[in-house]
């Protein structure tokens, strides 16, 4: 897909023009209530972007694997003696 941006960059470009082109007499407009409805639209809007562009970078950047099993022995034992530990995910994500 030549000269076609990458998600992260189509979302980053969507979300600055949004911000760019906010009106922001209409986002301080009050209602009765003290309210400011249009205000909270866009907020909601820019940050399901934001999590959005998070997602995609996520996804396009980073590997998620399992948790590794390793074979872990001392350097003189013998193969007999040697056994499977499970290795801790830090994340905690494989729980």
């Amino acid at each position: 897909d030549e000269g076609r941006l990458p998600n992260e960059r189509r979302l980053l470009l969507e979300v600055s023009t949004v911000v760019r082109l906010a009106d922001t007499e209409e986002l301080a407009r009050t209602e009765p209530g003290g309210t400011r409805p249009a205000l909270s639209a866009f907020f909601a809007r820019v940050q399901a972007l934001l999590a959005r562009i998070s997602d995609s970078i996520d996804q396009a950047h980073f590997t998620h694997l399992p948790p590794q099993r390793y074979v872990i022995a001392p350097a003189n034992s013998r193969p007999a003696e040697r056994s499977q530990v499970d290795v801790e995910d830090p994340t905690g994500a494989g729980s």
